[in-house]
């Protein structure tokens, strides 16, 4: 097999070496040891749950041998299917299928399911997506999650009957690709990563689990977690052995912290056999032999997770040198890089406590892309005027850094506000907000006007939160939900008043050029950054409301969805509703609710038409296409949806 030109030495190799080591038929071998360390081949088997791990670990590589050792790899996988589409551990020819029978289970299942979607979104269609759905019924301990591990009957022993961190999180991790995560997963994630507790009866250590919980969690302690796994890096920058250590490096480049991990692939790349293997290590447990407890690992998987963890490195690394130099121009790179060398500065002179959650937040928050729009805004802004004076660097600077210092303060807050907040990252939030003010104060400060308008901004935003905690949330007691009345979200001003201090930045340039605030500059850019507003919130809202129904908030969204179901009864049973709900939001509301997304985006577009300054195709109208792209998206998903309805119903 040949490696493409562009493929480094050491990925060329190992790539290399994982072809070697790929059965005739597509499938992998994997070893079963006596001993945890050294890992000692005392068995061989064929296992359903290697390869799918493999496969997984080997999609982001863009690569001539990567991509036919997938397509084998992905073929053999389909054939080890129940009609169900559950899986086994055991592959379907091997011995051990009679010898050492169990039961399918949700691991494997779903650590195959994720590999292949990965690969080959088609391979899992509507009809496949509605048979996954009855495994999931099928195992839940209570409506949307969590899950048993084992497909057995409700009525086995108790060890069958396992509810299991790794297993959740492998179920999370896809149902996040193919939709949106379940609120109950989402519970557990998180309480586990309260706690601090990553351990698996499945698993011999912790670092695996890590590894699920990081690619799967979305909730709000993601920052605790960064820092539970760099507080278990050594002194040399690993984390003890290469399979630990490309686990752990996965792990944060997946939680969006990227840097700082050059001593971790210094490491990855010295401990490379001449062959191109990583040695086999334990990743699993294996059936145990008497009253021995065996372990699994293969040389081909930590070969394959090695190179995962590599790739998203380069990755990472790339999506920094693109944004620094490909996607801005040479003057918007510089501001870039200037806001962030300041905001890393100021955040790291504010000790150890503050600082470390603030500046892992910060990569996070930024290396997501947001970033990049949130700093360049006010240059992208001034760059779309017909006809622009000449501004200092400083402007935008102090511009982007105010944006961006708010845009951290509120997301802290907004934590809060849904009970979900880190105390560790309130005084991180003070602080941010606090530098906000004053680089808008700086940005301009001699004009009067101006630093008004940011008051008031702030107020109302603070306002609109207020007027959110008192009036937007309902009572959850023994899963009932209460529900007095629904609130009044009027014309949907409110849901622009959020985060109204998005809209200061251009209109600080306008004011810059001279313009009064009732000039129709002024008036125009912020009639449409509302309209924008509100668009943007629904887009979020649409995606994240069975969390906020979880969370007790009573988003517009949810609003809608509830007033459609036209309740007569002023208490529910959350887990009976949120199915009722589903249904709903899918044929009604949905299709209702991103049409008025799609009106807020054209009245945005026609007020910024008849805009006296913007060129036609500007900085507002870009993020509008953004708006409307994922709207577009989000109800392709309905053809979708309906899709795997009729193949559910079909199938029952």
């Amino acid at each position: 097999m040949s490696v493409a030109p562009h493929t480094p030495p050491a990925k060329a190799r190992a790539l290399r070496f994982i072809a070697s080591q790929q059965q005739a038929d597509g499938s992998f071998i994997s070893f079963s040891s006596p001993s945890l360390a050294p890992f000692t081949k005392k068995h061989a088997y064929t296992t359903v749950f290697t390869p799918a791990i493999i496969l997984g670990s080997l999609t982001g590589l863009e690569d001539e041998t990567a991509a036919k050792v997938r397509e084998r790899l992905a073929e053999w996988l389909i054939r080890q299917k129940d009609t169900s589409w559950s899986f086994n551990y055991w592959a379907v020819e091997a011995p051990e299928r009679k010898s050492l029978p169990f039961p399918d289970d949700l691991d494997d299942t779903f650590c195959a399911l994720i590999g292949l979607y990965l690969h080959d979104q088609s391979l899992l269609g509507g009809s496949a997506l509605a048979h996954i759905v009855k495994l999931l019924i099928a195992t839940e301990t209570t409506a949307g999650g969590p899950y048993r591990t084992w497909l057995v009957p409700k009525k086995s022993e108790a060890a069958w009957l396992d509810v299991d961190l790794a297993v959740n999180c492998n179920i999370g991790y896809f149902l996040s690709l193919v939709s949106n995560p379940l609120p109950n997963v989402s519970k557990l994630l998180t309480r586990a990563v309260s706690a601090k507790r990553f351990d698996s009866p499945y698993y011999p250590s912790e670092y695996p689990v890590l590894y699920y919980v990081a690619r799967a969690y979305q909730g709000p302690k993601r920052v605790t977690l960064v820092q539970y796994i760099l507080g278990r890096r050594q002194a040399d920058g690993s984390w003890g052995t290469p399979l630990q250590t490309a686990l752990m490096v996965s792990a944060l480049c997946n939680l969006g912290h990227a840097t700082d991990l050059e001593s971790a692939k210094t490491y990855l790349l010295a401990r490379q056999s001449q062959n191109g293997s990583w040695e086999a290590e334990a990743f699993c447990l294996d059936p145990a032999q008497g009253q021995h407890q065996y372990f699994s690992g293969a040389p081909a998987l930590t070969t394959a997770l090695v190179l995962e963890a590599l790739q998203k490195l380069e990755q990472a690394e790339a999506s920094n040198k693109t944004r620094a130099a490909g996607s801005l121009d040479k003057r918007a790179s510089k501001i870039y890089e200037a806001v962030m060398t300041a905001t890393q500065k100021q955040f790291s002179e504010l000790g150890h406590e503050v600082s470390t959650g603030a500046l892992a937040l910060l990569e996070r928050l930024t290396t997501k892309g947001q970033g990049e729009s949130i700093i360049v805004l006010p240059y992208a802004f001034y760059q779309s005027l017909g006809v622009r004076p000449v501004f200092e660097d400083q402007l935008f600077v102090s511009l982007g850094l105010a944006n961006l210092y708010g845009w951290i303060a509120y997301t802290i807050y907004d934590d809060f506000l849904d009970d979900e907040g880190q105390p560790e990252l309130l005084s991180a939030a003070n602080a941010a907000l606090r530098y906000s003010l004053r680089e808008f104060e700086l940005a301009l400060p001699r004009n009067q006007t101006f630093q008004a308008l940011v008051q008031k901004t702030f107020d109302t935003m603070d306002s609109a939160n207020a007027w959110e905690v008192r009036h937007c949330r309902f009572a959850v007691d023994d899963h009932i939900l209460k529900l007095r009345k629904l609130p009044n979200y009027a014309g949907l001003e409110c849901l622009a008043e959020r985060s109204l201090g998005h809209a200061l930045t251009p209109l600080a340039i306008l004011i810059a050029l001279g313009e009064p605030l009732d000039s129709p500059a002024v008036l125009t850019c912020f009639q449409a950054m509302r309209h924008y507003l509100v668009a943007r919130q629904l887009n979020d809202d649409l995606h994240d409301w069975e969390e906020d129904v979880a969370r007790r908030q009573i988003t517009y969204v949810v609003s809608e969805i509830l007033r459609d179901l036209k309740p007569r009864i002023k208490q529910q049973d959350v887990r009976r509703l949120l199915g009722v709900m589903r249904q709903q939001f899918w044929h009604l509301s949905l299709p209702r609710l991103s049409q008025t997304i799609t009106e807020h985006v054209e009245q945005a577009r026609e007020i910024l038409a008849d805009h006296p300054l913007l060129k036609p195709s500007n900085a507002l109208t870009d993020l509008l296409d953004i708006v409307a792209g994922i709207n577009r998206e989000t109800l392709a998903t309905v053809a979708q949806a309906e899709e795997f309805l009729k193949s559910y119903r079909a199938n029952k």
